[in-house]
């Protein structure tokens, strides 16, 4: 066996150890709740497809196979398809008149890059969206320097679309991201909406064995997460997120609840990585973001 195939087969492999392990610790995680965490807030929504709006998911062993099949196949596909995100990434451009739509600022989540948007971001084009993609790394990267890095993508995004305020579609860490960049209230008056996917807006436990320097940032005890639970005054434009009640990759479950005024939707159930991929999350995504638009133009 060549050098190539056995380094292949070995990161193969840890990907199915990742994927089983992040599947069994959910069912562990649910076996000990209390509570269906969705269930416990007023004005919660179910996306089309959504069995359980409460996200009371009953734990056993045929749901815990189809977690395990969906998070592996999200692994798979982010990483047969990141070298595209090196190769591409959707860049700023001026706004068209028609419509008079928002900018659209996408942000992947952790060791991810614009890949991540393949599907997404055409949708959003066909709707009359100039979208652009923020893309960052994770490793050995510190918070401020993400941070700056979008601070200049939102002022280039300004420069091309100027009198409309963008709007911020992010996934997992991304939402994060976003948040931490909003607690400056210069900010909070340039920016015209957010939706989320998957975001641990609470942390996550699993953070402990991610990789990267970012990683630490969104473990439920990390000072970016403390400074994000403190109070602060309501968005002043709609802010939504979108979660699914297997998410794999947010521990526990709860670690999903976005900030007071923030609107709720919870999805079909999959995987963390495959919210990216699925039509019926990606539909509801799509609505949102219409409905923060017409509050945004």
């Amino acid at each position: 066996m060549s050098l190539s195939a056995a380094a292949m087969m070995i990161i193969a492999a840890g990907f199915v150890l990742f994927a089983l392990g992040a599947s069994l610790l959910f069912w562990y995680e649910k076996r000990n709740e209390t509570a269906p965490p969705f269930g416990l807030v007023p004005g919660v929504q179910a996306a089309p497809g959504a069995v359980r709006p409460s996200g009371d998911v009953r734990p056993g062993p045929a749901a815990c196979l189809r977690l395990f099949l969906h998070s592996l196949a999200g692994y798979f596909i982010g990483v047969f398809l990141h070298p595209v995100g090196w190769a591409h990434s959707w860049k700023v451009r001026p706004c068209g008149t028609k419509g008079g739509k928002p900018p659209l600022i996408l942000i992947h989540g952790i060791n991810d890059n614009s890949s991540v948007w393949l599907r997404a971001a055409p949708l959003f084009k066909k709707r009359g969206y100039a979208v652009s993609t923020y893309s960052y790394f994770s490793l050995f990267v510190p918070l401020e320097k993400v941070l700056s890095g979008l601070e200049e993508h939102v002022r280039r995004v300004e420069a091309a679309c100027p009198g409309r305020k963008p709007v911020f579609v992010c996934h997992s860490l991304g939402g994060v991201l976003v948040r931490r960049w909003l607690l400056d209230e210069a900010n909070r008056r340039r920016a015209g909406g957010v939706a989320t996917l998957a975001t641990p807006h609470r942390g996550s436990k699993l953070a402990a064995l991610a990789p990267g320097t970012l990683a630490r940032c969104i473990r439920p005890a990390s000072q970016l997460i403390a400074t994000l639970a403190e109070p602060s005054p309501r968005e002043p434009f709609p802010c939504v997120s979108l979660v699914t009640p297997t998410d794999e990759a947010v521990l526990p479950a709860a670690n999903l609840l976005p900030p007071e005024g923030w609107r709720l939707v919870v999805t079909e159930n999959t995987s963390h990585f495959c919210m990216l991929w699925r039509g019926g999350v990606l539909r509801a995504l799509l609505d949102e973001v219409e409905n923060i638009s017409g509050n945004a133009s």
